[in-house]
């Protein structure tokens, strides 16, 4: 049952790393991401896009993330796992944002993220 907790976290870490990693492959599409007007711009903008390192790391990072869901899926409480896994991804995403990308956070976010890990703790205890 441990076991099944650490692979809970990895796959929490691996989809927050996935989503800091598309963020950080979107920032260098800053002047690209307009609609396509055709295809042929629309196959320009996906082949620059799977070009890019970060956006491949974040299609790898979720890929192996979603292994370990589905495998988790028979191993956990779907009542539990899940939200669980959501709302610490939610702080760790805000968290990496707020000091990786230098977005604002606001006192309310800070009250709304505490809040979420006190639920998280009360969730993990009843498992």
């Amino acid at each position: 049952m441990a076991s099944n907790y650490l692979i809970l976290l990895a796959t929490i870490g691996l989809s927050a790393l996935a989503n800091i990693f598309l963020k950080m492959g979107s920032l260098v599409f800053d002047q690209a991401l307009i609609f396509p007007k055709n295809i042929k711009e629309g196959f320009d903008f996906l082949f620059l896009m799977f070009k890019n390192f970060y956006v491949l790391s974040g299609l790898a990072a979720l890929g192996v993330s979603f292994v370990l869901w589905v495998w988790l899926l028979s191993k956990i409480q779907l009542n539990i796992f899940y939200p669980i896994a959501l709302s610490t991804q939610i702080v760790l995403i805000a968290l990496a944002s707020r000091f990786l990308f230098k977005e604002p956070w606001s006192a309310a976010q800070v009250v709304g993220s505490a809040i979420i890990i006190f639920g998280v703790f009360l969730l993990a205890k009843s498992a």
